[in-house]
């Protein structure tokens, strides 16, 4: 890489595209785990912050057998850096509402799990808010809930889509729509021909259970204390895959079971406290409720689940 004049406070394109990745590199702990995020190889990140530590003239940090550590001066840079990114932030949003158009890049994380189950609401969410905002560059990443929430809380992300089951105070939580989870059971399940009458605690202690990320109903989390667990499946996709091989009972959402249901591959058991309600939000940190793109985005969103659950398609908030 060229070698940059020596800093002297006057920031350019290529001073911000190193600032960003050093702040990937922080929030990551480290040159190697910062791969996946920035999409890079383990030398082009290295060269990104040696080039950051040369055009700054300081060591911004410590990195080797002992680990990855900030110096005092790779302290300083970084929370400048943080407050140089939400100011940057800012004044886009006053442009945009200047010119009466959005412009700039909206990080959306979206629950691993609702990518296919909600295909056709995400996708007409998607679509509105491109033909209203076509300047946008819209990011959207899938992952697990606790992943989407640190994406947040740490800047990685504008905005997330996930259940959240406690109130968070630097988050602004939008409840979405809500989920029913009950019990399943695979066709190949000996309990496929069983009555729901006949279904009592002592024969669902014998079973097999996939084991669930979230107890958040204390009535339902003392029911699945007293069941065996034997198999753990963080996506709806892959509990999916082990409810219908007939090996174990698993809770699913009802959307999500609802086809293999129709097609007599999968039943409900109807047991007592054997179901629970899921709550799904449109998160985003507070200091950014005043953000125009992520406003823009969260009220697209909302209007498009408000009108699925007017049509039945969702459970009422």
């Amino acid at each position: 890489m060229p070698s940059l004049k020596l800093f002297r406070g006057n920031i350019a394109d290529a001073d911000l595209r190193l600032l960003r990745v050093f702040v990937a590199i922080v929030k990551a702990g480290g040159v190697t785990p910062a791969q996946v995020a920035l999409n890079k190889s383990k030398s082009a990140v290295s060269m990104d912050l040696s080039a950051l530590e040369e055009r700054l003239g300081m060591t911004l940090c410590k990195r080797g057998r002992s680990g990855f550590s900030l110096t005092a001066q790779g302290e300083m840079v970084y929370h400048a850096t943080l407050q140089l990114f939400g100011d940057l932030e800012r004044y886009r949003n006053h442009i945009n509402l200047a010119m009466g158009n959005l412009t700039g890049d909206l990080v959306f994380y979206v629950d691993d799990n609702f990518v296919f189950d909600l295909q056709d609401e995400m996708s007409e969410a998607i679509r509105l808010f491109s033909d209203l905002h076509p300047d946008i560059f819209l990011n959207m990443t899938s992952a697990s809930p606790d992943v989407i929430e640190q994406a947040v809380l740490d800047g990685t992300a504008h905005m997330g889509m996930t259940a959240l089951f406690r109130p968070m105070p630097t988050l602004s939580m939008d409840l979405l729509f809500k989920e029913v989870m009950q019990l399943y059971c695979g066709k190949d399940h000996p309990l496929f021909d069983i009555a729901d009458a006949d279904l009592t605690l002592d024969l669902l202690r014998q079973q097999r259970f996939v084991d669930v990320n979230v107890r958040h109903d204390p009535i339902f989390s003392r029911f699945f204390e007293e069941m065996e667990i034997h198999a753990q499946a963080p996506t709806i996709s892959s509990r999916l895959a082990l409810v219908q091989s007939g090996a174990y009972l698993g809770f699913l959402p009802e959307r999500s079971a609802a086809r293999l249901v129709r097609k007599g591959k999968m039943r409900v058991l109807a047991v007592e406290n054997g179901r629970t309600e899921n709550a799904i939000y449109a998160i985003h940190k507070k200091e950014q409720s005043t953000g125009l793109v992520v406003r823009a985005f969260q009220s697209v969103l909302k209007d498009v689940f408000d009108r699925a659950i007017a049509r039945g398609a969702l459970l009422v908030s």
